[in-house]
């Protein structure tokens, strides 16, 4: 199994989503993340050597350690409901 499967199904990612309450929430937030990240890897030059090429491994990877919170409330859904620490 590669490394970025192993990042991905991460027991931490697992157990993280396993407590959501909002499921919605949590997926628009990481798809939000996901895409913050592809856009950061697009403006890195050709050959430049990346941490993480993979966006969604990114953004599951700062969900299961707390990077991302989720909002409780009217707007949960919407995009200014997921604040990315830094």
């Amino acid at each position: 199994m590669s490394d970025a499967s192993r990042s991905m199904f991460a027991r931490e990612v697992d157990f993280k989503l396993e407590v959501t309450i909002n499921a919605y929430a949590a997926c628009r937030a990481l798809s939000v993340r996901a895409r913050d990240i592809n856009v950061q890897f697009k403006q890195h030059q050709e050959g430049t050597e990346v941490e993480q090429p993979n966006p969604t491994v990114g953004a599951l990877s700062d969900y299961s350690v707390g990077r991302i919170d989720l909002k409780v409330g009217p707007n949960s859904g919407d995009e200014d409901s997921a604040e990315t620490k830094a």
